[in-house]
Formats: C-alpha cells, sequence, structure tokens
C-alpha cells in the first residue's frame, strides 16, 4: 500500500467567527481557502487520516508543525482534501465536502 497525499487548507476571511464560531459558511470557491500544507498519509485505515492530519495540524507544546509553518493551529471550517475526497472541521468531528465542488473546481490542483 502505497502512501496518500493530504492537503491542508485554511480559510482566507475568518469574519464569520465573531457572530457564528461553530457555525462556519459554506466554501463556494477554492480561492475562499489558503493551502497551507501537503503531507503524505502513511498507509493505515482511512478512518484514521483525518485524525491524523488533525494532530499533526495542532501546535500544542509550542514549534509543532503550525508554528514552524508560521500558521495557527486547524479549526473548525478548515478544509483537509485526500485523494478526491474533502472533509470540513466541524465543532465535533468532520462534514464532507460536496464531490462535486471538488471535481469541478478549476483551481484544485489533484495530487
Amino acid at each position: 500500500m502505497k502512501n496518500t497525499e493530504a492537503i491542508v487548507y485554511y480559510r482566507k476571511n475568518a469574519d464569520w467567527l465573531s457572530e457564528a464560531p461553530w457555525q462556519p459558511p459554506s466554501i463556494t470557491r477554492l480561492d475562499e481557502l489558503d493551502e497551507v500544507h501537503r503531507m503524505d498519509i502513511m498507509p493505515m485505515p482511512s478512518v484514521y487520516w483525518l485524525e491524523h492530519v488533525w494532530k499533526t495540524m495542532q501546535n500544542i507544546d509550542g514549534g509543532d508543525l503550525p508554528q514552524q509553518l508560521g500558521v495557527r493551529s486547524m479549526m473548525v471550517g478548515d478544509i483537509v482534501v485526500i485523494g478526491n475526497e474533502g472533509w470540513q472541521v466541524e465543532a465535533t468531528g468532520w462534514s464532507p465536502v460536496s464531490s462535486d465542488w471538488l471535481t469541478n473546481e478549476p483551481l484544485y490542483a489533484k495530487p
């Protein structure tokens, strides 16, 4: 089984946080996001991939990957794309991002 690439996107505009911090607005275009990191995901059951990305993108002890990259920790509303599937971080867990949106997005560079 070969490694798979995960692409981590953070939202450019976080104005919604002051009004509804647990309910991010829908993403309609990829240019509403900033690609902050690409990482190889080692072979493992897919159920663990998202949690691995989440944990990797948290700056818990200082000097962790987000600090090294000069970005904040992952939060509600951020997006992870693995292969042809995308997920949005929710207050608890993840929600799928429309596969139609991903496959029709001209700016999305598939790994």
